[in-house]
């Protein structure tokens, strides 16, 4: 019987570009402080958004406020409260109309502390 040839030493691959470039912008994700909007119990974490497509539309959103209405704010508040956004809402809805503009400033001073929401001063 003849020996048999050795197996080829296969060499894992070497981490790509783009997988650590996501494993460094998971990382930071990870690490944001939530926004804890005490409105309703259990109160919410809100986080800000974090996929590519939801920072552009929050990003164009707050560089467009003066031409804020009722489909945009509901828009942004879906972004930040995400599945709990139904139970937010309720909260919300029948209270003074400042009471948004204040609660999305709050938010996005939250989040300003640490340069994680785009758009913002």
């Amino acid at each position: 019987m003849a020996a048999r040839a050795p197996r080829p030493k296969i060499e894992p691959k070497a981490e790509s570009r783009f997988a650590r470039l996501l494993a460094e912008a998971n990382e930071k994700t990870a690490k944001v402080e939530p926004y804890v909007f005490d409105g309703v119990e259990p109160p919410i974490e809100v986080l800000p958004p974090s996929t590519v497509e939801d920072v552009l539309e929050v990003g164009f959103i707050m560089e467009n406020l003066e031409d804020l209405d009722a489909p945009r704010i509901r828009r942004i508040f879906g972004l930040f409260f995400g599945a709990r956004f139904d139970e937010a809402w309720e909260v919300l809805r029948d209270k003074p109309a400042e009471l948004l503009i204040l609660l999305l400033e709050d938010i996005t001073n939250h989040f300003n502390g640490s340069g994680d929401v785009p758009g913002g001063s």
